[in-house]
C-alpha cells in the first residue's frame, strides 16, 4: 500500500468517527434537557441509544455514508442529511412512546417542548455535516490530486460521451489522452496514466487490455454493455473444484408479485392522502395561469408493451407537447412559468399515484416513455426492448441515478440492472433513495440540442516509443501494431549452409491416421458428444478390413513412412527383383557440392 492510500484511509476514518459521534451527542444532549433518563443508566437510555444506532446504520447502508472521493460532495451531504433526519425522527417517536407512563406523561405528546429541541438538534446536525463534508473533501483532494486518465475507445463519439461524464467530477479526474484501441502504443499509454476508461472495444482486444491493466495495477472504468450487466448479476457456483458463473433469468415469484401489488396499493393511497394539499395547491396554480386543462394525459408503454394513459399536471402550454411530439429541452419555451416550478420539485408527477392505484404503473420500475421515444430508442438501442419485462414505475434506478436527459443507452443499462437484481428489499431501498433527487440540481435537466464536451481528438498515431521489453514478450500485438519479422541469416563461407528443407507438401494432402491418433485431435469448438463418440470408437477394436490401397514396398510390406517422397507425390515404385525402379515422377537426386577448404578445416 502506498503512503498516499494510507493517509487517505486514516483521514476518512478519523473524520467519519468524529462526525457520527458529534451527531449522536448533539441529539442526546439536547433532548436530555427535558429527558434526563436518556443519558442515565436506565432502560430508556439503552433502548433509545440502540434505536438511534440501528436506524442510522440501516439508513447509512441505504443512502451511502461518508464516501469521500467516491461521490460528489453534494451527494454525500444530502445522503448523510436524509439519513440523520430520519434517524432523529424515528428515535424521537420511540422516546415519546416510552415517555407515556405514570412518571412522565399520561398521553402521547408529539409537538411539545421536545419537538423544538428536536428541531434545534437537526439544525446543529446540518451545520456539523456541512463542516465535516467540506473539510473532508478539502483534505482528501489535498492528499489525492486529480488522477491522470486516458480514454481508449473505438470512436470519437464514445470518447466525448465519457469526457462529458468525467467533466462533472473534475476534482477526481483529469483527461490527458484519447486514443483508438488499435493504436500501436496503447500499452505504453496505459503505463503513463493512473486510470483507464474503456468503451466500445471488441471482446478480444478488451480482454487483452483488461488483463494488461490488472497486471500493471491500473484502475479500469469499463462502460457497461448488456453482456456486462448480465454477468454482473451472476452467482458464483463451485462445481467439484471449478468455479462457474451461474446466469439465469429469474421471474418474480407469485408471492413477490402479490406483495409488490399490495405495497403499490397501500403506498399510493397513503401518498394521495399525504400529498393532497400539494396536489390542490398545484392544481390551483395551473387553473389561475389560464394555460389549459389542469391535467395532461398521454399514451405511454408499460409491461409487455401495453399502452396506457399517464396522468400528470400540465407544465406546457396547451397542445404544445402533442404538436411537437418530443421531450422537453433545456430552456424549452413550451414550458409555462408555473410548469418550471412544478418540474423543479417534481410536483407534476404526483397524479401518477392514480395510475399506480389503477394498476397501470408500479411505485418502482422503469420509467414509462412516450410512444414516439419507444419506437425511436428501440431502433437505436435494441436492448431497450428488455425494459418491457417490468411494469413501468413512478421511481426507479434510472430516475434516481440518472437524469431526465439521460441517454437511451445509459437509461437501458440502469433499468436492466434493476430488472436483473429485482427484489422487494431493492424496491424498499429505491423508495427511500428517491428523496435524494430533490437535492440534485441536474435531476430535471432537459435535453440539449447540441452537446459540446472538452475532449481531445481520438488519435491513431503513435505518441510513445513502443518498447518490446515494456510491453512484455507474452503479450499479443493489437490490431494495427507493427510486428517485426526476423529472417534467418544467409549462409556464408565461414558457416555451412543449413540442411535442405523438407519436401513441400501439397495443399490437398491429408495423412491417414490410426484410430488412437485420430482420437487425440481435439478441435476447440467440437461438440462434447462428438468427442465422446470419437473416444469410444478409438477404444473399440478395429475391424479387419482389406489391405490399404497402397503399393507394397520392395520387401512386400506396405509403405508406412510418412516422409516418403513417393507417398507424398502419390506414386509408388514397382517392385523388381533387385533394387526398385525409379518412378517417373521422382526427381533426380541433387548433387552434393564438394566442401571448400574452409569447411573441411
Amino acid at each position: 500500500m502506498s503512503r498516499q492510500y494510507i493517509q487517505s484511509q486514516l483521514m476518512k476514518t478519523v473524520f467519519q468517527f468524529l462526525l457520527y459521534v458529534s451527531l449522536f451527542l448533539t441529539f442526546f444532549l439536547l433532548l436530555s434537557t427535558n429527558n434526563p433518563q436518556i443519558i442515565n443508566m436506565s432502560r430508556t437510555a439503552a433502548t433509545t441509544m440502540a434505536t438511534f444506532a440501528i436506524v442510522l446504520a440501516i439508513l447509512t447502508y441505504v443512502y451511502g455514508g461518508y464516501q469521500l472521493g467516491v461521490r460528489k460532495a453534494r451527494s454525500v451531504f444530502s445522503s448523510i442529511l436524509i439519513a440523520i433526519v430520519l434517524t432523529d425522527i424515528a428515535t424521537y417517536l420511540q422516546l415519546q412512546i416510552m415517555n407515556v407512563n405514570p412518571a412522565n406523561n399520561d398521553r402521547l405528546i408529539l409537538f411539545g417542548e421536545d419537538f423544538w429541541l428536536l428541531c434545534a438538534a437537526v439544525v446543529l446536525q446540518v451545520g456539523l455535516i456541512y463542516l465535516f463534508v467540506s473539510l473532508g473533501y478539502h483534505f482528501y483532494f489535498t492528499i489525492n490530486p486529480p488522477q491522470k486518465c486516458c480514454v481508449i475507445a473505438s470512436s470519437q463519439e464514445q470518447a466525448e460521451h465519457i469526457a462529458q461524464k468525467m467533466g462533472t467530477f473534475r476534482q477526481k479526474y483529469r483527461l490527458n489522452d484519447v486514443l483508438h484501441y488499435a493504436c500501436a502504443d496503447v500499452r505504453q499509454t496505459i503505463l503513463h496514466h493512473d486510470v483507464v476508461f474503456l468503451a466500445g472495444i471488441p471482446d478480444t482486444e478488451e480482454a487483452e487490455l483488461k488483463s494488461f491493466c490488472y497486471k500493471n495495477g491500473k484502475t479500469i472504468y469499463l462502460q457497461a454493455e448488456l453482456e456486462d450487466v448480465i454477468v454482473s448479476t451472476s452467482q458464483q457456483n463451485v462445481i467439484d473444484d471449478t468455479l462457474f458463473l451461474y446466469i439465469h433469468r429469474v421471474e418474480p415469484t407469485l408471492l413477490q408479485r402479490f406483495v409488490k401489488r399490495l405495497s403499490d396499493i397501500v403506498l399510493s393511497v397513503v401518498g394521495l392522502l399525504v400529498a393532497s394539499p400539494l396536489m390542490l395547491f398545484s392544481a390551483l396554480l395551473i387553473f389561475f395561469s389560464h394555460n389549459g386543462p389542469i391535467f395532461f394525459r398521454q399514451d405511454r408503454a408499460t409491461i409487455g408493451g401495453r399502452v396506457f394513459q399517464i396522468i400528470k399536471f400540465r407544465t406546457m402550454y396547451q397542445d404544445a407537447c402533442d404538436a411537437a411530439g418530443k421531450s422537453a429541452c433545456e430552456n424549452d419555451d413550451r414550458i409555462t412559468p408555473v410548469g418550471r416550478f412544478l418540474r423543479k420539485y417534481r410536483l407534476d408527477e404526483l397524479p401518477q399515484l392514480l395510475n399506480v392505484l389503477a394498476g397501470d404503473m408500479s411505485i418502482v420500475g422503469p420509467r414509462p416513455e412516450m410512444m414516439e421515444n419507444v419506437h425511436r430508442y428501440t431502433r437505436e438501442v435494441p436492448e431497450f426492448e428488455y425494459r418491457k419485462q417490468m411494469k413501468a414505475g413512478l421511481t426507479g434506478m434510472a430516475q434516481i441515478d440518472g437524469k431526465y436527459n439521460t441517454t437511451p443507452r445509459d437509461k437501458v443499462m440502469l433499468d436492466l440492472l434493476y430488472i436483473e437484481n429485482f427484489s422487494l428489499m431493492l424496491d424498499a431501498k429505491l423508495i427511500l433513495r428517491t428523496a435524494t433527487i430533490f437535492f440534485r440540481r441536474d435531476s430535471t435537466e432537459g435535453f440539449q440540442s447540441e452537446r459540446h464536451a472538452v475532449c481531445p481528438a481520438l488519435r491513431t498515431q503513435t505518441r510513445y516509443d513502443v518498447d518490446p521489453l515494456e510491453t512484455g514478450a507474452d503479450e499479443l500485438p493489437l490490431d494495427g501494431e507493427d510486428v517485426e519479422l526476423r529472417s534467418e541469416p544467409e549462409p556464408t563461407a565461414e558457416a555451412p549452409a543449413a540442411a535442405a528443407p523438407a519436401p513441400s507438401v501439397p495443399a490437398d494432402f491429408t495423412p491417414e491416421l490410426s484410430a488412437p491418433e485420430e482420437a487425440e485431435i481435439v478441435h476447440e469448438n467440437e461438440p462434447m458428444e462428438t468427442l465422446l463418440d470419437i473416444t469410444l470408437l478409438a477404444q473399440e477394436p478395429a475391424p479387419e478390413t482389406a489391405a490399404p490401397d497402397t503399393e507394397p514396398s520392395p520387401d512386400g510390406e506396405p509403405c508406412t513412412d510418412t516422409d516418403c517422397e513417393a507417398c507424398i507425390a502419390g506414386t509408388q515404385p514397382e517392385p523388381t527383383d533387385g533394387e526398385p525402379a525409379a518412378s517417373a515422377a521422382e526427381p533426380p537426386p541433387a548433387e552434393t557440392p564438394e566442401p571448400t577448404a574452409a569447411a573441411q578445416s
